[in-house]
């Protein structure tokens, strides 16, 4: 009779198994986390601990004991805290802080794991669940959120030619995939409109490209007048639009 040593992760759960299933009669010991100590297999219930078992088992008058089958439990790796980074174009970084056998690996969807880097690149915003895997193919789990940023328009340009302030722009903007910027004077008349992402480009004094640049003030050729101009960005990411004013000033 034979029985093969086994090893889990903490919070796990297996079974032992004897190599003849024929015998009279089956006593594991000691019957510590073992839910049918007399059968020819025995389920493990999640043990806290290494532990030592021996089987013995009966045929007739014959008895066989096979000791010393052990059970190894090894410790799960801990996700001891995330760090979020913000780089200039608004991408969302983490750092992972993390303890545990090595190699340690990270995953945002539980299939492809990276490492031993502990950086992720490219975050999506809004919540997500990280995971963990050491060197024995244990794994921890950690959920977290990354904040939207927040647009920043800026409160006016001037695009005199002296290379300051030249367009208006919006702060991390670029950091969202999908969006529309739209410009109006003051009686409603849209002036300017790009659409980015997963919007359809198309329509009258809509801007080709892959982002938003800026606005010059130029609108069918001709330069805007100084005045205050509106702004309606729609940011599809997050459901969220932002409207307010800006001045141009020549």
């Amino acid at each position: 009779v034979t029985v093969e040593d086994k090893t889990i992760c903490l919070g796990e759960s297996t079974s032992f198994t004897a190599s003849n299933v024929n015998y009279d009669s089956y006593q594991w010991t000691p019957t510590d986390f073992l839910s049918n100590p007399d059968k020819a297999t025995t389920s493990v219930n999640k043990p806290t601990g290494n532990k030592t078992y021996s089987l013995k088992v009966v045929d007739g008058v014959c008895s066989t004991l096979v000791e010393n089958i052990k059970l190894t439990v090894n410790p799960l790796p801990t996700i001891n805290s995330i760090d979020v980074q913000t780089k200039d174009n608004g991408e969302r970084n983490i750092t992972i802080i993390a303890d545990g056998e090595d190699p340690l690996t990270y995953s945002l969807d539980n299939v492809n794991f990276d490492g031993p880097e502990e950086i992720i690149n490219k975050v999506s915003i809004g919540w997500n669940l990280l995971y963990l895997k050491d060197g024995n193919g244990c794994k921890d789990t950690l959920a977290f959120k990354i904040d939207p940023l927040e647009i920043i328009p800026d409160k006016y340009f001037t695009p005199n030619g002296d290379n300051n302030h030249e367009k208006w722009t919006v702060k991390n903007l670029d950091a969202y995939d999908s969006y529309i910027v739209e410009i109006f004077d003051r009686h409603g008349k849209r002036l300017f409109i790009q659409k980015v992402g997963s919007f359809n480009i198309g329509g009258a004094n809509t801007v080709e490209g892959n982002a938003f640049e800026g606005w010059d003030g130029i609108y069918n050729g001709h330069p805007m007048p100084s005045d205050d101009y509106w702004y309606l960005i729609t940011v599809e990411e997050i459901r969220k639009q932002y409207t307010g004013h800006f001045t141009l000033k020549r």
